[in-house]
């Protein structure tokens, strides 16, 4: 939940008093109160400190109506057990439900920074008068991603909207989901269980139109997927595809009305908005990833970064999905500062700071390869039976030694007509800043570390490879940059020069391969944006795994390019 003006913060269900509730009240024998944040969808909404954990929370109490209804509370129960195993790092995570003598059952959450979605946008129209269709994109890819990784997990949120959804600008750039499902079910249960009927003032534009039906049998990741469209058209035209303050009015040009197109986008983007937006859920799109690429290949503005060489290739997309599901996200061309300087901690000899130019902008995977991905392409398990592992879909694909790196790239590149390879180092390091110069590309302080990656100190018992894409992304938009597993790259291990170069990638020296980014195994400081690691080829581990690069059309297809000297 956000700390930012709780007049902005919750909307929906406003039920129950603040009572004798007040500030230092102990809820739970644990979670002191501090403030009031709001009253929306879960009841009370407050700020809290848990005594235990020594760290701020949000508490959500349920409303007054249903504390003396079991089966209503079990309902609730069963539905934060679905949204508690959510960990995406941008869905606000459910820690506990709890229960207070006196005030009955609530929930704790992450207490997240930023504001509303809905009060960003209206503080940007202010400056900008319009919201740029590429920053639209920017805002909801990350929901769109958190609402993808729920479907995947048989969750739906069931109230997308702007009031749900929390942008952070400082110190960087953060969009968070909040109130997964959990509002939703309490809003149902109010219908069920008591005399009491919920607000759905600030829900129902956003409804889709099975949700308006209300047979929930037809209800699946679409439907999100239509609450979202609503957010993206709001978004990009200023106001609602459908508003009316009458309930039954609403119901009524939502299932039979068409959706007006907004006069100052493309025609492709009106497009776009139309089929996410499909009055039956079997019209709209995949998923909402498929949504958001769709908006944003329908975007015609040349993508420009603050630090990008003015001679970078144009008209690139800024992102793609593959044919098996992975995404690659676009790294421009530039200059930057290979190594690490002398007063580093953790630095190693072999840092020396170079200057060094990536002369042709280059696509990187914004993941690891998973176990998933690996096994549609090569049709193998090669960590099957392995220690310190564990199976599933979107975790990181690790025992694969360089060689078995290279035929996945091979084999995809047939496939598809491209020319895959693992990232030169260069490659690799300019990636991972970012744009930065610190340590790390969060910032110089290992101790935030966690946030970005994974450790011993913060694996716990799970000592294995964890689900890619659950840690904070950098800059570039690509996660586990700084843990998780080591990557492979293209160079072998050598020298670096000691003077400016054009370098994608070192072929000179000995057989040793290079690899990047620290392993869950290690400490934090083995994750620096500089630190290198040697690997012999043919070694086949439990925190070695890889990404993917690749030359757009038009570029080099062969990773070789040339070094020379500046």
């Amino acid at each position: 939940m956000t700390t930012n003006d709780p007049r902005n913060t919750l909307s929906g269900l406003v039920t129950g008093s603040l009572g004798e509730l007040s500030p230092g009240r102990l809820l739970g024998g644990n979670y002191q109160l501090v403030e009031p944040i709001g009253r929306g969808g879960m009841g009370q909404v407050w700020k809290a400190q848990d005594q235990a954990g020594q760290r701020a929370v949000a508490i959500k109490l349920l409303p007054p109506e249903l504390r003396n209804h079991e089966d209503a509370i079990q309902q609730v129960r069963e539905s934060f057990q679905k949204v508690h195993a959510l960990t995406h790092q941008h869905i606000g995570k459910s820690l506990a439900m709890l229960s207070d003598a006196d005030y009955g059952p609530f929930v704790v959450m992450d207490l997240v920074l930023g504001i509303p979605l809905s009060r960003y946008a209206r503080q940007y129209r202010q400056r900008s008068d319009q919201i740029p269709l590429k920053h639209v994109v920017d805002l909801l890819r990350p929901v769109a991603q958190a609402l993808d990784y729920a479907h995947v997990r048989g969750v739906l949120h069931r109230d997308v909207k702007p009031e749900n959804i929390l942008v952070q600008t400082d110190p960087y750039f953060e969009v968070t989901l909040i109130d997964f499902g959990l509002a939703a079910t309490i809003r149902s249960t109010m219908t069920r269980f008591t005399q009491a009927s919920a607000d759905t003032r600030g829900t129902r534009p956003y409804m889709s139109p099975e949700q308006l039906r209300g047979n929930s049998r037809q209800w699946d990741g679409r439907t999100d997927q239509y609450s979202l469209a609503v957010v993206a058209y709001e978004l990009l035209g200023g106001y609602l595809p459908f508003e009316t303050e009458d309930d039954f009015a609403m119901m009524y040009v939502v299932l039979n009305e068409p959706v007006a197109p907004i006069e100052t986008c493309p025609e492709a983007v009106n497009q776009v908005l139309s089929k996410g937006l499909a009055k039956e859920r079997t019209e709209r799109y995949e998923n909402c990833i498929s949504f958001i690429d769709s908006i944003a290949a329908a975007n015609t503005t040349v993508v420009r970064v603050s630090f990008i060489k003015p001679d970078s290739p144009p008209h690139l997309a800024k992102s793609f999905v593959n044919s098996i599901g992975m995404e690659l996200v676009l790294i421009p061309a530039g200059t930057f500062l290979m190594g690490s300087p002398s007063d580093e901690e953790g630095r190693q000899n072999d840092e020396v700071q170079h200057s060094v130019n990536i002369p042709q902008s280059y696509y990187l995977s914004n993941t690891q390869v998973t176990q998933g991905q690996w096994k549609s392409v090569m049709k193998t398990t090669p960590w099957k039976g392995q220690d310190y592992v564990k199976e599933g879909r979107n975790f990181a694909a690790t025992y694969v030694n360089w060689d078995d790196a290279v035929s996945f790239c091979q084999i995809l590149s047939a496939k598809e007509s491209k020319t895959y390879r693992l990232p030169a180092e260069a490659e690799w390091e300019y990636a991972c800043r970012g744009g930065t110069t610190t340590a790390y590309s969060f910032g110089g302080n290992v101790k935030d570390a966690s946030q970005f990656g994974w450790w011993h100190g913060n694996c716990g018992a799970e000592q294995y490879a964890h689900e890619v894409g659950l840690k904070r992304a950098n800059p570039f938009g690509l996660h586990d940059m700084h843990g998780n597993v080591w990557e492979w790259c293209s160079d072998c291990y050598g020298d670096y020069p000691t003077i400016s170069v054009i370098h994608t990638e070192n072929v000179a020296g000995g057989s040793d391969r290079v690899i990047r980014g620290g392993g869950w195994g290690g400490g934090a400081i083995f994750g620096r944006s500089a630190e290198r690691g040697i690997c012999d080829p043919s070694v086949r581990a439990c925190s070695v795994g890889f990404r993917l690069a690749l030359s757009p059309s038009g570029l080099p297809g062969s990773p070789n390019w040339a070094r020379e000297r500046s």
